[in-house]
């Protein structure tokens, strides 16, 4: 059983397809989660408290590590990821980097196709995701 979180779609900072976009991540999201990702992630707000307690929670789900990594310019952070399964329909993924701008109040969600076209989310709207064990 996992765990089930309702949040607000929200515009994040722009980042997520950049990273998403680097070959390294790439590559070891196809390898560790089966998928190739959409370049972004969707962004999820949820009371902060309550994110505190999943992101405490998760700590005892099955962790799938990305790992750090340097292209010979600049130095990529390791990102934990918990298989997530968005709107009841969509697998994806759950990701944390080592490090964020983000807080314990915000889900960023990586999956294989742009999930904001795929449910025609814009901001404001109510998204359900469930974190699998």
């Amino acid at each position: 059983m996992g765990i089930i979180v309702k949040g607000t779609v929200f515009s994040g900072l722009g980042e997520g397809a950049y990273y998403l976009s680097q070959a390294n991540y790439v590559k070891q999201i196809q390898e560790k989660l089966g998928f190739i990702p959409y370049p972004g992630t969707l962004n999820i707000k949820i009371d902060k408290n309550t994110g505190i307690q999943i992101f405490n929670e998760i700590k005892k789900f099955k962790q799938i590590r990305l790992d750090p990594f340097f292209d010979g310019k600049r130095f990529y952070v390791g990102v934990s990821c918990y298989r997530a399964k968005i709107n009841g329909s969509m697998f994806g993924a759950v990701i944390r980097a080592d490090k964020t701008y983000y807080d314990e109040s915000v889900l960023e969600i990586i999956a294989p196709v742009y999930l904001r076209s795929y449910f025609n989310l814009k901001d404001g709207d109510q998204i359900i995701v469930e974190i699998l064990e």
